[in-house]
């Protein structure tokens, strides 16, 4: 189960200190165990170490990128439902133990539809994740771009995607061109369109 907090994460928060906490989110999400009897020192240095301390949530084929398994809008919507919102909620506590970092927000679309609104969509749901990002509480400075991509980049072209031969994997192909990628700026490693 997630935790969410419903107040900001600092120091001198009564109900539960950032020492605590950092040690509740690496244990979750790195799969390091740390002893809670451990030294302070050795705990504030795990929780500060940069990506490593949620490097399980990134690609392992791009480790700039956050790896989802389910960033998901429904037809002809931008908003967060509640599967988006867990998936989302392991890097967002990530992104609180390191401040230090930036994120870039890509939305993509398949090509069914005209150009126009799949570019007006996917900026539209670039523009909602910027949002529940900011109001999980990370500063609007770190999110250096929410960019709708539309139909441009497409993983699988539609010329491709045609000449599968049943309809459920033309339906996979499809959903592969439909993604979100949240990018980590300053990574040098960025691939895109891997399985």
């Amino acid at each position: 189960a997630i935790e969410i907090l419903s107040e900001p994460i600092d120091s001198s928060n009564s109900k539960r200190n950032l020492r605590e906490w950092s040690v509740d989110v690496i244990n979750q999400y790195s799969g390091v165990k740390l002893d809670t009897s451990a030294s302070r020192d050795l705990i504030e240095k795990s929780a500060l170490i940069g990506l490593e301390s949620f490097s399980g949530l990134l690609k392992s084929e791009s480790p700039c990128e956050f790896e989802s398994k389910g960033i998901i809008f429904s037809f002809d919507k931008m908003d967060i439902t509640p599967d988006t919102a867990a998936e989302l909620e392991p890097f967002i506590q990530g992104m609180m133990v390191n401040p230090e970092i930036k994120i870039r927000i890509e939305t993509h679309t398949d090509s069914r539809g005209s150009s126009e609104y799949n570019l007006e969509m996917s900026q539209r749901r670039s523009n909602s994740l910027r949002d529940y990002f900011i109001s999980r509480g990370i500063s609007a400075a770190r999110i250096v771009a929410a960019i709708g991509m539309g139909e441009m980049r497409a993983c699988m072209s539609d010329q491709d995607i045609a000449a599968l031969p049943t309809r459920q994997e033309r339906e996979v192909a499809h959903a592969k061109n439909r993604r979100t990628r949240i990018i980590i700026e300053g990574c040098e490693d960025l691939q895109d369109c891997v399985d």
